[in-house]
């Protein structure tokens, strides 16, 4: 049925290809939580990533295994953008922890891990564990320790 005039284009059954152009990936690092020398008591690991604008990110925080972590405390935060877009959250509750959050602006983020004080009959979790970042391919290829992780 081809033919070649104008019309070639058309004499072959059409494809309706998909583009997902919203990707999402998960990063996960992993490391130990209360061996830093410095900070005897209130250790904290340092995480970077580099975000856009609008992008919605998911950190989480589990102990490793998550059943290491049972009734016991330990702190993520997230900071960081460029000026006029700063973002802070915290979540110190009990493992597993999660910040979930749209960015305000383009630029690097900061997820910090940190030992809890075991005040008021908490514990404060010590151990291995796991930090995870689901976020957009590109922003989760830039997820990497930045300071103090052992």
């Amino acid at each position: 049925l081809y033919e070649p005039n104008a019309f070639r284009s058309s004499d072959h059954d059409p494809v309706i290809v998909g583009l997902d152009l919203s990707s999402r990936t998960t990063t996960t690092l992993c490391a130990y939580l209360g061996d830093d020398p410095r900070f005897k008591r209130y250790d904290y690991d340092v995480f970077s990533f580099y975000g856009s604008a609008e992008e919605a990110i998911t950190l989480t925080l589990e102990a490793n295994p998550p059943s290491a972590g049972n009734r016991k405390r330990a702190g993520l935060k997230l900071f960081g953008g460029e000026l006029g877009g700063l973002v802070f959250e915290v979540d110190m509750s009990r493992l597993a922890n999660q910040v979930t959050t749209t960015l305000p602006s383009s630029g690097h983020y900061y997820a910090v891990v940190y030992r809890t004080p075991g005040l008021f009959g908490r514990r404060a979790y010590k151990g291995d564990y796991c930090v995870s970042l689901e976020a957009s391919a590109g922003a989760g290829q830039t997820f990497e320790p930045y300071w103090s992780v052992e």
